[in-house]
């Protein structure tokens, strides 16, 4: 019998130390975050250092070394890779402010876009009832600079922004204003795109729409330096377009200057709405969102609002498109490319029925992982038993996934909220 050499057994050895230690380095765990009071976070971001970032709001005032600054701040958050706080800060003024949006920019720093009725903050004039509020922080939390855009009308719903190839920023949100300079409203709301310098000033702002109300809710710049956008619409004259139903996904793709190069509405007879969309690694989309409707040709709707996930070419043709879900009402809010070209997504869900997963509470954060063809890889249930509302969705430096949304809380006879973040493997397990 040969001998095998000393240096081969040190070798293998060697690899099978190295590929434990990289399966105990995958951290998995889940925490709440907030006051006595009402918090939430729409947006969470893997950071350089391995850590994360959120942004949400908060009503507490009882947040250890936070100051509340009115009835409803901005709140963010830098966590470690364990869930652990290294800092947490509020922002705004005397009236209302969300933080929808937040990514690290290429400075190290953060980027925050969210919406702000405050007539108090310094350096700053709103305009109206609700502006969109943009801060730029260093590192610590700082703010470097802060901005307010926006008409005398309501921009409140949620927006997106993303930091450009240019060092600057593209600005999603929704307005129903309509003296915004060189900016020409069509209807009730509008999406309401701003192009921004590295400072937050101003170089485009556009309006598109119809009529009726058109909600935009993601953006993201394309590979040809243009944009692409997602949300829904009930307006009927939008030229080249036929509305299928009641509201219908509207997705726009515009070159670098923010004209538009194609616009497309997907949906059936009833509700359609996209909450997420992003450029594949092969120059196609993924949407995320949800339908109430029926008639969707192929598709079988499951229940009442279920996940609807198109998959389109550059052109905005549907290569495929499948619904999620059980008989109650499930709804996309997040959904991202993963490392091996399959995507993840993120919503909520309260149908107790759906095969291999288990029901936990009220309405609970429904996760699921799709090879490129849309079939179900993975799908599992998080939350603690109440109310659970996820918003965003990341893969991870070690392959799991971030997820940060609400978890619900009993307050007396009523239902307050904290902010819930779930770190899971990169099969979904939560561990112990």
């Amino acid at each position: 019998m040969k001998k095998i050499p000393v240096l081969i057994i040190i070798f293998l050895l060697f690899l099978t130390i190295v590929s434990i230690k990289a399966q105990e380095e995958v951290i998995t765990w889940q925490k709440r975050y907030g006051g006595s009071d009402g918090d939430g976070a729409d947006s969470i971001q893997q950071t350089e250092d391995g850590g994360y970032i959120v942004a949400g709001s908060s009503n507490s005032i009882d947040i250890p070394g936070v100051k509340n600054n009115g009835p409803t701040d901005c709140y963010i958050l830098k966590l470690d890779s364990k869930g652990n706080i290294i800092w947490q800060k509020m922002y705004g003024g005397n009236g209302v402010d969300w933080a929808y949006s937040v990514l690290q920019t290429k400075d190290g720093g953060y980027i925050v876009a969210g919406v702000s009725d405050s007539k108090d903050i310094p350096g700053l004039q709103n305009k109206g009832n609700f502006d969109y509020y943009i801060l730029k922080l260093d590192p610590k939390g700082n703010i470097q600079w802060q901005k307010m855009y926006g008409g005398s009308g309501n921009e409140e719903y949620k927006c997106s922004i993303q930091q450009t190839e240019d060092g600057g920023y593209i600005l999603a949100g929704t307005s129903d204003s309509k003296d915004i300079p060189k900016v020409n409203n069509n209807g009730k709301y509008d999406y309401y795109i701003l192009k921004l310098d590295v400072n937050g000033n101003i170089i485009w702002q556009k309006m598109y729409g119809g009529r009726e109300d058109d909600e935009v809710y993601s953006v993201q710049q394309t590979k040809d330096g243009g944009y692409i956008l997602a949300g829904d619409t009930e307006s009927k004259d939008i030229p080249g377009l036929k509305n299928n139903g009641l509201f219908d996904i509207y997705i726009i793709k515009l070159d670098s200057k923010g004209n538009i190069q194609w616009q497309k509405l997907y949906g059936g007879s009833d509700n359609d709405g996209a909450r997420s969309i992003l450029q594949d690694k092969d120059g196609e989309y993924i949407v995320g969102g949800w339908s109430f409707s029926g008639n969707l040709s192929g598709i079988k709707n499951k229940g009442n609002d279920d996940y609807y996930i198109l998959k389109l070419d550059s052109k905005g043709n549907i290569i495929w498109q499948k619904m999620y879900g059980g008989g109650g009402y499930d709804a996309v809010n997040s959904i991202s490319q993963t490392n091996d070209e399959s995507y993840i997504v993120a919503g909520f869900s309260n149908s107790w029925e759906i095969p291999g997963v288990k029901y936990i509470g009220d309405y609970d954060y429904y996760i699921l992982k799709l090879d490129s063809k849309g079939n179900i890889i993975w799908h599992n249930k998080y939350g603690e038993g109440l109310e659970d509302y996820p918003h965003s969705i990341q893969q991870t430096k070690d392959g799991g996934y971030i997820v940060a949304g609400e978890f619900g809380v009993a307050s007396g006879n009523d239902l307050s909220y904290d902010i819930g973040i779930v770190k899971v493997d990169s099969h979904g397990n939560l561990g112990k």
